[in-house]
């Protein structure tokens, strides 16, 4: 080695206070390191020695990978916790709470329009249909006022269909011009006996209004079929009453399958 290179040296200290030219290179005899100048920086830009390098692919910045990945892990697995809270375990998931939803993507749209077709607790207007349970009562009840619905028909001639599920009252409000028969059904899908059970009975009442000339009611049916009413007094009416409403009432008991009773009168109100 019969050549020397000697670059200018001297201590950390002194680099500090040092600026040197751009591409010129010092050498740090603190750190006993080569330093890099860009002309501005002063102290220049220090290299890192071999023995200050990691050459462990276990390691990362003085860390471990197995420490960087437990680190990694316990940041993943508090930043999860925070977004499912506490949360129960079947709605823990994305794909939990979608099926919860329905998998409807406008789940809020649909729940706003079924909500809309709901009757307000204000009260509104309802269309259709509407089919109630039967209530059986066991024991006494206590009523204060009933009021019940009245059904008017203008008829005044032809079978009478009585749906005894829209009320037990019907009123023909029109003179009557024939003798009719009356049929008792329940909402005209439905049998009367499929609506009543062995050993229930229902009372109904038919008001019609009759002219100079009377008419009446002179054959009866259940379900299609023909009955003979018991009559009160003993004898069947043959004829109406002029010029009055003549009032009909009947009690039907069903003492077995497709078998009735029915107990009848007639009472004239001029």
């Amino acid at each position: 080695m019969a050549n020397a290179l000697q670059l200018r040296r001297g201590t950390t200290t002194e680099h500090g206070s040092f600026t040197g030219l751009a591409g010129e290179i010092t050498v740090d005899t603190t750190k006993d390191t080569l330093v890099i100048h860009d002309g501005s920086t002063a102290g220049g830009i220090p290299l890192a020695k071999e023995s200050s390098i990691s050459t462990d692919a276990a390691t990362l910045g003085g860390q471990s990978l197995s420490q960087i990945q437990t680190a990694y892990e316990g940041y993943a697995d508090t930043a999860a916790a925070n977004v499912v809270d506490s949360a129960p375990g079947t709605l823990d998931t994305l794909n939990e709470l979608a099926a919860a939803l329905g998998d409807d993507a406008n789940f809020s749209t649909t729940v706003t329009n079924n909500i809309a077709t709901k009757l307000p607790l204000a009260g509104g207007t309802m269309t259709g249909t509407l089919t109630a349970p039967s209530v059986i009562l066991d024991g006494s009840l206590s009523i204060n006022e009933v009021i019940e619905s009245l059904g008017t028909s203008t008829s005044t001639s032809g079978t009478i269909f009585f749906n005894v599920l829209n009320g037990a009252l019907k009123h023909f409000t029109a003179n009557q011009t024939a003798n009719r028969t009356i049929n008792f059904t329940g909402d005209g899908s439905t049998q009367l006996n499929a609506v009543m059970n062995a050993g229930e009975s229902m009372t109904c009442s038919i008001l019609m209004a009759q002219g100079s000339t009377a008419y009446y009611l002179n054959a009866y049916q259940v379900d299609g079929s023909t009955v003979t009413p018991k009559w009160s007094g003993g004898d069947a009416p043959t004829e109406g009453n002029a010029s009055g409403i003549d009032v009909y009432t009947f009690t039907i008991i069903k003492t077995a399958n497709a078998t009735f009773t029915v107990l009848a009168s007639q009472s004239q109100y001029a």
